[in-house]
């Protein structure tokens, strides 16, 4: 059954602006640099057009997915040094965390760490995504990718991901050096739960380190957070994650362009469960937007939710590819600053 229902509601403080040196070739590959915001009205017949029952929402936690979005808006602060100390302004909102790794490739232009939660005895990673100066590249690459160019994962000949996904984690230094850093912090905390978060690519690779760690490492309970993310595989992959995650959460934000990519209808489909953002006009004119989520089915491709907001279910913002629980999805100096 679909589920769409109000869950959350705050205050948006702002949608950030597409950097300005960028906005020129964006526009030029027909993505949208202004954030949406939709009219109540709207709103409300979304969240009417669907019906949900509380019991969807008995194991959410907005007040962690709000942490986890943190996690993986620190990624973008891209400097190890900067994340290893864990002094930067976005830092502070986790203050206890221990970070045990930070993995850069450079070749790869990828970032990912590792650490340790004590409040949730939890071993976090988290990835960041694409730098804002290949999103064009990548947005376009991602509109071309078809079914044929899948792999199928070693541990389960039916599922399959895509190949671009899958060499980003085996074939940079992502898959060696992340999954020693997770043995090393299980060593310390055998008995923590894993966590994986990450936004855009970072949320792919997010995905994928999940199977892995699950297969390979056996780690008991594995939990997902990604935001923004692409369609990682086929709908094998789908139900397959499903039964290897203690916990998956996927959000959406608005009209954002990255998950409406690579098209469903080339094969591709998403893992659940979806958790839909976004920001509508507020009652007092003048009022920063207010963001409502809205819980969505579990298939992975509910038609109620981000698949309704575009013709087709092929969004161009990449605007409100930008901010995800009220976290900036990219760096800024100020609160990446030690």
């Amino acid at each position: 059954m679909h589920g769409v229902e109000f869950l959350f509601q705050g205050r948006n403080e702002g949608t950030p602006e597409v950097p300005a040196k960028l906005s020129e070739d964006l526009k030029a590959s027909g993505l949208d640099t202004i954030a949406t915001v939709f009219q109540r009205d709207i709103a409300t017949r979304i969240i009417s057009n669907s019906g949900s029952t509380d019991a969807d929402w008995d194991n959410f936690d907005m007040d962690l997915a709000k942490t986890f979005a943190l996690f993986t808006s620190i990624a973008y602060c891209s400097n190890t040094t900067t994340i290893k100390a864990w002094k930067c302004s976005r830092c502070q909102g986790v203050p206890t965390f221990q970070v045990t790794d930070v993995v850069f490739d450079l070749k790869w232009d990828l970032i990912g760490y590792v650490g340790y939660w004590p409040e949730r005895n939890a071993i976090v990673v988290a990835f960041r995504g694409s730098d804002s100066h290949s999103w064009t590249n990548w947005i376009e690459n991602l509109r071309t990718w078809r079914e044929d160019g899948m792999w199928p994962l070693p541990d389960a000949p039916n599922v399959k991901v895509h190949a671009g996904f899958y060499n980003l984690w085996s074939k940079s230094d992502m898959a060696s050096n992340i999954t020693a850093a997770i043995q090393s912090v299980l060593v310390q905390h055998p008995d923590a739960s894993l966590y994986v978060t990450g936004h855009s690519m970072g949320a792919a690779l997010a995905q994928i380190c999940a199977v892995d760690s699950k297969i390979k490492l056996g780690v008991a309970q594995v939990h997902s957070f990604t935001f923004g993310s692409p369609r990682v595989g086929n709908a094998a992959f789908h139900v397959f994650y499903e039964g290897l995650m203690a916990e998956s959460w996927r959000f959406t934000h608005n009209r954002d362009v990255v998950p409406s990519l690579p098209p469903w209808f080339l094969g591709f489909h998403h893992v659940a469960r979806e958790v839909w953002t976004i920001d509508v006009e507020p009652e007092i004119p003048g009022s920063p937007p207010e963001f409502i989520a809205l819980m969505c089915d579990t298939t992975g491709e509910d038609p109620s939710c981000h698949n309704s907001a575009c013709r087709l279910g092929l969004c161009t913002s990449i605007a409100d590819h930008l901010t995800y629980l009220q976290h900036p999805m990219y760096r800024t100096e100020g609160e990446c600053s030690i």
